[in-house]
């Protein structure tokens, strides 16, 4: 019975025509017991998360849904469909391009939980922007203090 072709499998995989027919494989690639393994997915994928989130749901009859719900702690609520989400997350893709930043660059992002929050995360995601997100609750000192 041949081994299966998980890369996470706990068994040696035998021989290399099972490398050679594994898509992820690359040549040299060694974990510490001396297993081949190579853990590349999806390369040369060119899936954009916004397209599936966003521009997916526009392009059908939910342009008009209700997308996202925010509620402040004052009781306040902001409703967003899809269409109106997408062009708040363009505007902001756009005026974070005309800044200078592109695929691969790091940004962080430093808000509170709104609405402009989720669409300066999703903005990020769309230019293909690297971004981790910061709760504005920490205060600049304790985001400078070391453990």
């Amino acid at each position: 019975m041949r081994p299966s072709a998980n890369p996470l499998s706990t068994t040696e995989p035998s021989g290399p025509t099972w490398l050679e027919s594994w898509s992820g494989f690359v040549p040299g690639t060694r974990c510490l017991h001396g297993i081949i393994r190579a853990f590349l997915w999806f390369v040369g994928a060119q899936c954009n998360i916004t397209a599936n989130a966003l521009d997916r749901h526009v392009n059908s009859w939910r342009k008009n849904k209700v997308a996202f719900v925010w509620i402040g702690e004052d009781g306040s609520e902001v409703t967003v469909s899809y269409g109106q989400l997408l062009r708040r997350v363009n505007r902001v893709a756009n005026a974070l391009k005309s800044l200078g930043v592109g695929k691969g660059d790091r940004v962080v992002i430093y808000m509170p939980l709104t609405i402009e929050g989720v669409t300066a995360m999703l903005a990020c995601a769309r230019i293909g922007a690297i971004h981790s997100v910061v709760y504005a609750g920490f205060s600049a000192g304790a985001l400078t203090q070391p453990h």
